[in-house]
């Protein structure tokens, strides 16, 4: 035989007859106050874009003009492509991987994967 569980009055903010979850509340009032909000940023990756920064800055220092030119005549490299992606930290780290790139060629990059690839522009990522 189940016991009969009846509704009561929710003391969080909805203060409507539900069944009650926890605490006198109701499972989404309850949830709305138990709720952590997420880092946008885990630590761990904060400590590598602090690593990337300098090693960034002195790379397009040292690479002024664009690598790719796919859409430009060697226009002012502003961005960093990393061909092998970002997916791990040797990757965000390694230089070798690094293309110098202006603005307008990376956006054509990011549209033409495929032609980038033929181009050497980037790598396969598996």
């Amino acid at each position: 035989m189940a016991i009969e569980r009846k509704k009561k009055l929710c003391k969080g903010e909805c203060a409507s007859m539900q069944y009650l979850f926890s605490k006198g509340m109701c499972k989404s009032c309850w949830a709305r106050l138990h709720k952590k909000p997420m880092s946008a940023i885990s630590e761990k990756h904060k400590s590598t874009i602090q690593e990337y920064k300098p090693i960034r800055k002195k790379f397009l220092e040292e690479n002024q003009i664009c690598q790719a030119r796919v859409k430009c005549n060697g226009a002012e490299a502003v961005e960093v492509h990393h061909r092998a992606g970002k997916g791990t930290k040797k990757l965000w780290l390694d230089t070798e991987n690094f293309l110098a790139i202006c603005r307008e060629c990376h956006q054509w990059e990011l549209a033409n994967s495929k032609e980038a690839k033929e181009l050497g522009i980037s790598k396969r990522r598996i």
